[in-house]
């Protein structure tokens, strides 16, 4: 069974043709915040941004074939030793959503698609349909998870897929990845952003395939 987790502030509505690509079920982000026991059956498991961390998590404990990871991050906060995101940046976005919640989502998606502006309003629409407390729950999440320790145990074969221009997520998260996980592949989609299953869906797609059948390892 192939399943997809979706990324902060969307839901796999929004990356439909990329499912229908794959033939993968899906799994919202924010259904996995309490427990990951809705993978436990998966056998290949894609997760975008958040949903890689989640995926990355959850093979630590269920014995997955494959792993693909998308537009993820180690560790959302950068620290002396990991260029990720400031504090006070990740705190300003979880205030605005308490506070001016339609401007930072706005925001946020213009930085999520960059640098493209498709699907803008959809996506938009369907962010304002997650319920805030799920929101920031993710944030939290996002905030208190650093999974650097555990990389070295994590022997899943991986395909690290991530846009050379995410303006979310640098390449280097994806570098790091790379370099501390004992089994895994880096490609980088040239010129892409950070929401790759949306706006490089059949690219993303061929690449995962590629793998899942073994024309790259």
């Amino acid at each position: 069974m192939i399943t997809f987790i979706s990324g902060w502030a969307t839901t796999s509505k929004s990356c439909s043709s990329f499912l229908t690509e794959l033939g993968a079920q899906s799994v919202e982000w924010y259904q996995l915040l309490d427990s990951d026991e809705l993978l436990q059956e998966t056998s290949i498991c894609i997760g975008w941004s958040i949903g890689g961390i989640m995926a990355l998590k959850a093979a630590q404990k269920y014995q997955f074939e494959k792993c693909v990871l998308i537009s993820t991050t180690p560790r959302q906060l950068e620290d002396d030793n990991f260029s990720g995101v400031p504090l006070e940046i990740a705190q300003g976005l979880e205030q605005g959503i308490q506070h001016a919640r339609e401007d930072t989502l706005k925001q946020f998606y213009t930085m999520n698609l960059h640098p493209s502006r498709e699907q803008f309003k959809d996506l938009y629409k369907e962010a304002l349909s997650i319920d805030q407390e799920l929101l920031l729950k993710g944030l939290q999440f996002l905030q208190h998870t650093d999974l650097r320790k555990e990389l070295s145990h994590i022997t899943t074969p991986t395909l690290i897929l991530h846009g050379t221009e995410d303006a979310i997520t640098p390449l280097s998260s994806a570098q790091y990845l790379q370099s501390h996980l004992p089994n895994a592949t880096l490609v980088p989609i040239e010129g892409a952003g950070h929401a790759l299953p949306i706006t490089n869906a059949k690219e993303v797609a061929s690449h995962i395939r590629g793998f899942l059948d073994g024309t790259r390892s």
